[in-house]
């Protein structure tokens, strides 16, 4: 059994963790504020992210219930809980209203499957870090092409 001193260590560490991650998110909010002259991210539905995977019920053995995935998921939702998306995303919203810069949520559908230089949506153009679009063979770093994406979509939403 573990005592109240022990436990109150790990309050404080714990508290020390979540402090040095806060402090850290407000330091990037700010470089990336001070860097752009407009802020766009994508919308992300977070909490429909960490949402627990929907059971599959056994219809042969009544009660029974086939593998969903769940396990595998667990670690990605602490990952993504651990990483605090949503409240990097508030601070920089904060900081950007502060220093008086633009601030734009767009939708993130196929943002990382889109091509950035001819439009064609597919799939199969993104494989891990690379994208190679399958219609005119453009080729860039995934992360980079979904971003020149979210970009676009910002633009064109204040147009």
């Amino acid at each position: 059994m573990i005592g109240s001193a022990h436990l109150t260590k790990i309050a404080r560490l714990h508290k020390k963790h979540a402090d040095k991650r806060t402090a850290y998110q407000w330091i990037v909010a700010n470089k990336i504020v001070r860097k752009a002259d407009a802020i766009s991210v994508e919308d992300l539905n977070i909490k429909g992210m960490k949402a627990r995977c929907k059971p599959k019920p056994d219809d042969v053995k009544q009660g029974r219930f086939f593998k969903n995935g769940q396990s595998a998921k667990r670690g990605l939702n602490r990952s993504i809980s651990d990483a605090s998306w949503g409240a990097l995303i508030e601070k920089i919203e904060y900081a950007a209203a502060k220093s008086g810069k633009s601030f734009f949520k767009v939708d993130p559908k196929n943002t990382s499957r889109t091509c950035s230089k001819c439009g064609v949506i597919d799939a199969l153009s993104r494989f891990g870090e690379k994208f190679v679009c399958t219609s005119c063979g453009y080729e860039a770093h995934a992360d980079k092409q979904a971003a020149l994406n979210i970009k676009t979509r910002a633009v064109k939403t204040t147009s």
